[in-house]
């Protein structure tokens, strides 16, 4: 702020009626409270994925998060997606899709049944990949819907 403003702002201060100046702290402080819950309630949700992916990963799982790049939890019902290789078999797969809830949390019936639909809604395809340059090359394309991302990769 430039030395103007800040006179501008203190002579402002001044003016104001003190329920006024009540207000203004009152809301402030709400904020400050919600911003404390907010990041309270970030760090124990990653602290469960945390956790949940250090047991999972014991027992065999690779784990994938969807997370955004910042570390914050990413829209939609799946927070973790599970692999795991067969021992006997390794073409065999067995893959989990997983709501991970930290803290006084609980899962409630709608997100187990959000959860059941995103099982059936997952599509999987096969596909074989070439890098004989600086491109990739896909043995056939896969489309789902517009989006086709196996087209041709540059890189």
């Amino acid at each position: 702020m430039r030395r103007k403003d800040i006179f501008k702002y203190v002579v402002q201060s001044i003016l104001m009626k003190s329920s006024e100046r009540r207000a203004i702290a009152e809301k402030a402080a709400q904020k400050r409270k919600w911003r404390k819950a907010a990041a309270k309630a970030h760090k124990t949700a990653k602290n469960a994925k945390t956790f949940t992916k250090y047991y999972l990963n014991k027992k065999g799982y690779r784990c994938i998060d969807f997370d955004s790049r910042k570390g914050h939890e990413w829209k939609g019902i799946v927070d973790l997606f599970a692999v795991k290789q067969g021992n006997k078999n390794p073409d065999n797969l067995s893959i989990a899709l997983l709501q991970v809830k930290g803290g006084k949390a609980k899962v409630s019936g709608s997100e187990i049944s959000r959860l059941k639909r995103a099982v059936k809604n997952v599509k999987i395809g096969w596909n074989c990949a070439e890098k004989p340059s600086n491109k990739v090359n896909f043995k056939k394309e896969i489309a789902w819907g517009s989006l086709n991302p196996f087209s041709g990769v540059e890189g």
